[in-house]
């Protein structure tokens, strides 16, 4: 016969721990969205300045316009390459932050032993521990 007995430690903040993983899960959503949009416009003024690069000079009115592209490609290059940077650290970081919100842990007893695993908000577990039953000295309320 199997000997079920569980327990959960929940948070003792728990609607301010719902509350801030809800917006950094936002705000998670919305640099992944911007990162990849200055990455398409990364890529889109790189190739825009080897396509420049590979351009025949022309010169109207005294303006070397070949230059002239080179530099605006370069310069969106640069900067999209540098908002890309920014934005997908920062992602990364949330992603991380958003990982360590709204967590407890769960205690489950099982025929002989005890499971330890931690719950990220509410529905991803984590296993922890299995300890035997002989290294657990007791298990419920100690009335």
């Amino acid at each position: 016969m199997d000997v079920l007995y569980e327990e959960s430690a929940v948070n003792a903040n728990k609607k301010k721990a719902e509350k801030g993983h809800k917006i950094v899960s936002i705000f998670t959503a919305v640099f992944g969205f911007a990162s990849v949009i200055f990455l398409v416009v990364f890529l889109y003024y790189l190739m825009f300045f080897f396509i420049a690069k590979k351009a025949d000079p022309f010169v109207e009115n005294g303006v070397d316009l070949r230059q002239e592209s080179l530099n605006k490609a370069y310069g969106g290059f640069f900067l999209m390459g540098i908002f890309f940077f920014f934005s997908i650290t920062t992602w990364l970081f949330l992603r991380q932050i958003k990982k360590r919100i709204n967590i407890s842990y769960d205690y489950t007893f099982v025929s002989g032993e005890l499971r330890i695993a931690k719950v990220f908000n509410v529905g991803r577990r984590k296993f922890l521990y299995r300890i035997s039953a002989e290294n657990v000295m007791q298990v419920g309320n100690m009335d």
